[in-house]
């Protein structure tokens, strides 16, 4: 006859870092609850360029998952972000208004505030982006 494998009770935690901490200390188990508003879709080398408010280039990034309510960025080299910016999905062209939410380093969380449908390329903006150094007049 089998026995029933032991029960492990664990401690849900949320959004709570002290308690997560202290209960890995004693060895206990816990679990976090997902807080997220939107299911999370993970992207494979899919770039973006952030802007800021005025629509200037502030630095290259690289997306590592979005949802509906927010993305993670890998950012191509350390910058300062302003409280709002814009990011400029390459792939489909779109451009999003949104706040970073967090940061670790290069990896910055962030939330959309507003979606704007692809604009069509002028084609001197085509070409321009095209070259290996890339600008676009505004």
């Amino acid at each position: 006859m089998k026995t029933a494998p032991p029960t492990i009770e664990a401690v849900a935690v949320g959004d709570d870092d002290a308690l997560w901490r202290r209960l890995a200390r004693e060895g206990r188990a816990a679990y976090r609850v997902e807080l997220r508003a939107a299911l999370r879709r993970r992207t494979r080398l899919q770039s973006a360029k952030i802007l800021d408010g005025a629509g200037a280039f502030i630095c290259d990034a690289t997306i590592q998952d979005f949802s509906a309510s927010g993305l993670r960025l890998m950012l191509a080299r350390n910058c300062g972000l302003p409280s709002r910016v814009g990011v400029h999905v390459d792939l489909t062209g779109e451009l999003l208004t949104a706040a970073p939410a967090w940061r670790r380093e290069r990896v910055v969380g962030l939330r959309v505030i507003a979606h704007a449908p692809p604009a069509p390329l002028k084609t001197s903006d085509r070409h321009a982006l095209r070259g290996r150094y890339y600008a676009v007049r505004g």
